[in-house]
């Protein structure tokens, strides 16, 4: 959902490794950012007409996460979008 540009951060920090991706998107409401994670889970009505997805990806981004012992969060981007932020242990 990115307007125009999305960033991309990895680096290690505490024996994991942090992905974050960020764009200037029109962003997900604080209170959404969590239930977006559910399965065909859309944040608002303009996305589910024009986007075409089925509401899939992160739930499933959010499953793989989970069975490599890692977390995932929402957030706002300092790009004025989402902020992702995937934290996976290195051992």
């Amino acid at each position: 959902y990115a307007a125009s540009v999305v960033a991309v951060e990895l680096r290690e920090e505490d024996d994991c490794a942090v992905l974050i991706v960020e764009d200037d998107g029109p962003g997900i409401a604080p209170g959404d950012r969590e239930r977006v994670f559910g399965r065909f889970v859309r944040p608002d009505a303009p996305r589910r007409a024009a986007d075409g997805g089925a509401g899939l990806g992160l739930a499933i981004t959010r499953e793989i996460v989970l069975a490599h012992r890692g977390t995932v969060v929402l957030g706002q981007s300092s790009l004025g979008g989402t902020q992702a932020k995937v934290v996976l242990p290195l051992a």
